[in-house]
């Protein structure tokens, strides 16, 4: 039994059927007393989406299929790129690293340099 709505909206998004990853899998939390838990479980056990164990059984009832959220197609999506993609992108990143390094390194050496002619009297 959950102390709060945070605890309880974990719990929720771990339950079998409940899509884990999205943040808005649970939709309310609020407070029930236990004969209406009862009935909630009754209603629960009875119901053939929350019986199926996997998509192939839900894929089955077309009476299932109806209530099941469709997933938007953007996140169904799995964006592939292909190894000329990545190898670009490496090199880009790599290349603005090194910029980066040789841009410190040469503040660092006008720095020494001025420090160095300073102390020399070279000013």
């Amino acid at each position: 039994m959950a102390e709060n709505a945070h605890e309880a909206t974990l719990a929720a998004r771990w339950l079998p059927r409940v899509k884990h990853h999205k943040k808005d899998a649970v939709l309310e939390c609020r407070e029930i007393d236990f004969e209406e838990y009862q009935i909630l479980q009754k209603i629960n056990n009875e119901d053939p989406y929350l019986k199926c164990s996997s998509r192939q059984e839900q894929d089955l009832s077309p009476e299932i299929m109806e209530r099941a959220e469709k997933e938007d197609a953007i996140s169904d999506q799995h964006i592939k790129h292909s190894k000329r993609d990545i190898l670009a992108y490496r090199l880009k990143k790599a290349k603005e690293k090194i910029d980066s390094i040789l841009e410190y390194a040469k503040e660092d050496a006008s720095y020494w340099d001025l420090s160095l002619e300073s102390e020399a009297g070279l000013d």
